[in-house]
Parts: structure tokens; sequence; C-alpha cells
């Protein structure tokens, strides 16, 4: 039995416009959310224009201390250097001249023993 060109380039059509829509759709389903910040909105007397973006671009600065028993705390803050918008890189207007955004954390955990250059090792945070 002989298939016809056209009825296979057909489904082959259909088939690459479902791929091409299942696609699209989970492309968005993973897009990050998109937020606005406002540093003069802060009442600090910040001077910086709002702006809009998806992701924050940081720097980790942290003290570990280990204790009895394989705990540990962390104490550290993350700075932030920059924004990203859809991939795009941008760096607001006034961020790290004018004014700095930072977010402090504290963590404590413990960790299962063993030497981590030979052993693997896992932990609870």
């Amino acid at each position: 039995m002989k298939s016809n060109p056209r009825s296979t380039s057909k489904s082959l059509l259909k088939r690459s416009a479902v791929a091409v829509a299942m696609v699209a759709l989970s492309a968005s389903a993973s897009a990050l959310p998109v937020f606005t910040l406002n540093p003069f909105a802060s009442g600090l007397g910040v001077a910086g224009n709002s702006f809009t973006a998806d992701n924050m671009l940081i720097s980790d600065y942290a003290t570990v201390r280990f204790g009895a028993g394989n705990t540990f705390n962390e104490t550290g803050f993350l700075s932030i250097s920059g924004a990203q918008l859809g991939g795009a890189t941008l760096v607001p207007t006034g961020l790290n001249s004018t004014y700095g955004l930072y977010i402090k954390f504290t963590g404590a955990g413990s960790t299962t023993a063993g030497n981590p250059s030979s052993v693997p090792t896992s932990g609870t945070f």
C-alpha cells in the first residue's frame, strides 16, 4: 500500500504544530514571575528609579560554624548587584552607587558524618 505524499505532509505539519504549541506552553509555564521594585517608595529617602525584573543577581557572603553532633549554623547576606528581565541583564539606576540592596539570612541544620572529599555527605537545613 502506497501512502499519499500530500496526507503525509499534512500529518507531519499537524504533529509539528502540536510540538511547537507544547514547547510554547512549557516555556511560559517555567517563566519566572515578573516584579517591580521601587527603591524611592521605601520611605528611606533612597534616590533610584523603579525597575521591573524577573531575577536578581546576587553574591553570597556567609559564615558557617560547625558544632557538636554534625550540626551547623550559617549567617550572612546576599548582596544584590543587578537584575534580569527575560534573560537580559540590567543594572537599575542608583543600585550600588546611591543605594544598596541585600538580603540577610540565617540557617541551621545537620550533616551526615564523613569526609566530603571521599564520602558523599548529605544534610538537612
